[in-house]
């Protein structure tokens, strides 16, 4: 574990969020392994956050814009993965619900089937494979099932009326 002084705990902070925004337990881990207590990296921490070079806030709301734009992940998804991030339940909620009523869960949903899809679904076998992908990127299993028997061949067994 490499050490640093105490005084470019603060300068390696800054260097650490310039590559990606952070939230302050992602910085917290990452500090861990240069800073020599856990006094002064919290310090440096609070400092951070002092300075607005830290918030949670707006790095729940990059990150679920990242998932629905970039990823083509659900609501639920992005919500897990900015939990996990350590941002709290609430907070993750509501950058999840700005970012998505704004964008439409409808039209990632859309995007992600484009991506996998390229003309009708032929048979049972992708159209189940087609509904756990979907399923796996975050998306609500009623909406998944309803896009996906609009794109079916018409005449498909698997397709009931």
């Amino acid at each position: 574990m490499p050490q640093i002084k105490s005084n470019n705990i603060y300068q390696t902070a800054l260097r650490i969020l310039a590559r990606r925004e952070l939230s302050r337990a992602q910085l917290r881990d990452r500090l861990s392994r240069y800073s020599p207590s856990p006094s002064e990296m919290e310090a440096v921490i609070a400092r951070l956050v002092h300075e607005r070079a830290i918030d949670d806030t707006r790095m729940a709301l990059a990150h679920a814009r990242r998932s629905a734009e970039v990823k083509f992940h659900g609501k639920s998804r992005a919500q897990r993965e900015i939990e996990a991030a350590g941002i709290d339940q609430e907070t993750a909620h509501r950058a999840v619900a700005e970012v998505f009523n704004e964008i439409g869960e409808e039209s990632v949903l859309e995007c992600a089937l484009k991506k996998q899809l390229d003309g009708l679904i032929r048979g049972r076998a992708q159209f189940r494979r087609l509904h756990q992908a979907l399923l796996r990127r975050g998306f609500p299993p009623d909406r998944i099932a309803t896009m996906l028997m609009a794109r079916a061949e018409r005449g498909n067994a698997f397709v009931e009326e």
